[in-house]
């Protein structure tokens, strides 16, 4: 009987830096055979064609994290899973910043909804510790838990995070790690929402429908960034100067999350093997 693959995962979460990882610096790690997240819906076969014997493959998921684990985790129980957490209110301003790029033009307080959990994001959506003890349900192994913090504030010991995790080496000079792209501003955020309120009707939500996702992707996109990359030349007169998320609704959030985020902390501290 053949020997089982050596197999790494890493799960996400969205915006943690994910875009970044995977086309800066994964493409790069020698000693473990990166494949692309293109990859990904034919994950099975992808792995079982490749002649490689430790196999490392990266995904980006938020809500479909859970589906996707338990997917994986049939076939691949053995997999070594990794993931990377954000504070939950910067966490989900940025998710909800995606959602305006996207099309869509929900305020925030539709978006998320602390009080009565109608939004389109629920409130169990942005519980990360329960995210972890689903990994460490449905896989052989612990999840290494990493923090986009570490990103920001070093660079290289964050990248080694991983490539030690996986006694994987890189070379510096192959690798770039200067931002790959900039945040779209508040202004242009403001203007894309008002286009999408006028000329993007809303229709249901098809996150969990891979084809119809696609075409609603590209049927928005072109005048999606046309609206945002002419936005800058729109006189300041016509947006008004309120934040797009009020700073006391992000309080709340984090406020709310607060124990999450301790419990998940503690988790890394103790469970890390690094």
């Amino acid at each position: 009987m053949p020997e089982k693959k050596e197999i790494y995962f890493h799960v996400g979460l969205g915006k943690t830096g994910t875009t970044f990882l995977q086309q800066r610096v994964f493409p790069h790690f020698k000693n473990v055979y990166y494949l692309q997240s293109g990859h990904y819906r034919h994950f099975r076969k992808s792995i079982e064609k490749c002649q490689a014997n430790k196999i490392f493959i990266s995904r980006e998921f938020d809500r479909q994290l859970q589906r996707e684990a338990k997917r994986f985790s049939q076939h691949y129980p053995h997999a070594k899973t990794i993931i990377v957490l954000r504070r939950h209110a910067s966490w989900i301003a940025s998710e909800y910043k995606r959602y305006l790029k996207s099309g869509k033009n929900n305020t925030f307080d539709s978006f998320l909804d602390l009080q009565n959990d109608n939004g389109n994001w629920k409130k169990e959506d942005v519980f990360f510790y329960p995210k972890i003890k689903y990994l460490e349900k449905k896989f052989d192994h612990k999840p290494l838990v990493l923090f986009f913090k570490d990103l920001k504030k070093d660079s290289w010991g964050y990248i080694d995070k991983f490539a030690n995790y996986m006694n994987a080496t890189y070379s510096k000079q192959n690798i770039n790690t200067k931002p790959k792209h900039k945040s779209y501003n508040t202004k242009q955020l403001k203007i894309i929402k008002k286009f999408n309120q006028k000329f993007m009707p809303q229709g249901p939500d098809y996150s969990d429908n891979y084809y119809i996702m696609k075409i609603q992707r590209w049927m928005r996109m072109i005048p999606r960034y046309i609206v945002l990359y002419s936005a800058p030349l729109i006189p300041n007169k016509f947006v008004d100067d309120q934040p797009l998320i009020a700073p006391e609704k992000l309080q709340k959030i984090e406020k709310n999350y607060r124990e999450d985020w301790r419990k998940c902390v503690e988790y890394a501290r103790q469970n890390n093997p690094l």
